[in-house]
């Protein structure tokens, strides 16, 4: 990797964490007020965030990890399904995810393996009414 790729793909990792970071700390006040549009609103702006920035490093396992919880808080959002306990709950499993993957990220610069597809699948049933 070129010194300029090497110094935007670190900025991206800073960026994530950030992210994730503030994630965590809306996502204790969304349990806490599970109706505060706000909390959803930034949760999901988060997620957004994320998931376009993993796109530009074509990281493929974040993006479609970071989509699918993007899907699943849109929905929420735009007042089509209510927040419950398992959202949270598979939510935080993907944030989860997520970290482990930028961690990854950030020591080997390259996108580690691995398989999401029972979160993701699982965050796009609920998303879609199941």
């Amino acid at each position: 990797m070129d010194d300029n790729l090497d110094e935007i793909l670190g900025e991206f990792v800073i960026e994530a964490g950030e992210i994730l970071d503030q994630l965590d700390i809306d996502f204790v006040e969304l349990e806490k007020n599970p109706d505060e549009k706000k909390l959803i609103e930034n949760i999901f702006r988060g997620m957004h965030t994320l998931k376009g920035s993993s796109g530009f490093f074509a990281f493929k396992r974040l993006e479609k990890l970071a989509h699918a919880c993007e899907t699943l808080l849109s929905k929420v959002r735009e007042g089509q399904i209510a927040l419950n306990q398992e959202m949270v709950t598979i939510l935080l499993e993907g944030f989860d995810a997520l970290r482990i993957i930028i961690t990854v990220v950030s020591d080997t610069k390259v996108e580690p393996e691995g398989d999401d597809s029972a979160i993701i699948s699982t965050l796009l049933t609920i998303a879609n009414g199941g």
